[in-house]
């Protein structure tokens, strides 16, 4: 294996700044797209990877030789891209988790809304997913993460420099309230936002959460959700 060095920096030495000896050539020539916040090497495999699928998911018919799983993933992605159909749908969809959510008024209901969100794709005060276990890599464990913020991080709600992210932040949510056909959009997006200013008041920052020694306090399920109050663990299991 042979490593290119046909990039590196000229004018920068390794011992001076690593990163811009390695990284120079490419800063100054690579264009990030203006759709993107970043771009590398990553963001390269990613098109990649999403552009190869599609191709899959555009081959795919609905013959008599199509399995059920490939026939279940052609129809999703069929009434994904039926926008028709979307906009004539309008707000339907969405009614029943809007009822749901309109008829919590315990932290049971609460703690059992986290968990059948969870089940469905969306968004609580929680972000769960399955890992390699980095403490024993020959299992998969359960990782519980901080979540429930709609800006980036913690920093966003509190530092000057984001004000004016804060204030666009605030119209957009008024505007997606007001698309959702809620009569008090702008008290309920205050009230969001307020939601999330308290619960950003307890997230570690951006830096404290790149500490994975910090990170892993492996735990077995009782002994977690016995030091968690205020959410009901049994109703979440079971949402």
């Amino acid at each position: 294996m042979q490593i290119s060095t046909h990039e590196v920096s000229t004018g920068v030495g390794p011992t001076d700044d690593l990163y811009r000896y390695v990284n120079d050539f490419w800063l100054a020539h690579t264009e990030i797209p203006e759709d993107r916040p970043l771009y590398g090497a990553f963001s390269e495999l990613t098109d990649a990877s999403e552009s190869a699928v599609h191709d899959i998911v555009e081959g795919l018919s609905g013959g008599e030789d199509i399995s059920q799983d490939s026939l279940k993933i052609s129809n999703l992605y069929a009434s994904f891209m039926d926008e028709e159909q979307i906009e004539t749908l309008g707000l339907v969809p969405l009614r029943p988790v809007m009822a749901r959510i309109d008829s919590i008024s315990t932290r049971t209901q609460l703690s059992s809304y986290f968990g059948w969100a969870a089940r469905h794709g969306l968004g609580s005060v929680f972000r769960m997913d399955t890992d390699t276990d980095p403490g024993d890599h020959s299992r998969y464990v359960w990782f519980i993460n901080q979540a429930g913020l709609g800006m980036p991080n913690e920093e966003y709600y509190r530092l000057a420099k984001h004000a004016d992210i804060r204030n666009a932040y605030q119209k957009h949510l008024i505007r997606i309230l007001s698309m959702a056909e809620l009569h008090d959009a702008p008290l309920q997006a205050r009230a969001a936002f307020d939601l999330e200013s308290a619960i950003a008041s307890c997230h570690w920052d951006k830096v404290k959460v790149r500490d994975l020694t910090a990170m892993y306090t492996l735990q077995p399920w009782d002994a977690y959700t016995s030091s968690i109050r205020g959410i009901d663990f049994e109703a979440f299991r079971k949402g």
